[in-house]
């Protein structure tokens, strides 16, 4: 899911909040 979301910002044109986004899911893991 947070994969999902993470391309979903960089399809709003958003990679550092995307990036942002995988790393914080990487931390939960």
């Amino acid at each position: 899911a947070w994969v999902t979301l993470g391309r979903a910002q960089l399809n709003y044109g958003e990679p550092d909040n995307a990036i942002e986004s995988f790393d914080r899911a990487l931390a939960l893991k």
